[in-house]
């Protein structure tokens, strides 16, 4: 799978919902990305910057209800959606007749990868979440325990 990855100029993933491993495994071997606009993806893929979006999924195969809770709809997943066909071949054809554009989201695709996806930067992340954990809950009564799971988590992710 490996050689297969290195070989590859570009990463055609038109999904109806977030694939994160496929994504940054794209990005992380420089490849330049087509995807869809499926729920989730848009986390990972900033259009015309490091990957370029086919419209046509958003809103339809995952969403937010009125509650506030996710919901997807699979049988949408499951047939063609002309939209994103269309668009999808679009933009293969802009990248393969401008070789320069192709390059520049291949670059960024792994600048991506490395800056804003990297283990480092999860852990950073993770690192502000809990200590802002740890100070709201300063005022809860179980806070000597929960305090000592998130120092625990957060010396971990420290290591990482």
């Amino acid at each position: 799978m490996e050689n297969l990855w290195k070989e590859c100029d570009i990463l055609f993933f038109p999904a109806a919902r977030i694939g994160v491993t496929t994504l940054l495994q794209g990005m992380v071997h420089s490849m330049a990305i087509i995807t869809s606009d499926g729920f989730g993806i848009e986390e990972y893929v900033e259009d015309k910057v490091n990957g370029c979006i086919a419209q046509g999924y958003r809103g339809t195969t995952g969403y937010i209800d009125e509650d506030g809770i996710f919901r997807e709809n699979y049988a949408l997943s499951l047939q063609s959606n002309e939209e994103v066909v269309h668009n999808s071949v679009r933009l293969v054809n802009s990248l393969l007749e401008n070789r320069k554009y192709m390059k520049e989201l291949q670059r960024n695709a792994r600048k991506s990868a490395e800056e804003k996806f990297s283990m480092r930067e999860w852990n950073k992340r993770l690192r502000r979440f809990l200590k802002s954990i740890l100070c709201a809950n300063k005022s809860i009564a179980k806070f000597e325990r929960s305090s000592k799971i998130i120092c625990s988590l957060l010396q971990l992710s420290e290591e990482t």
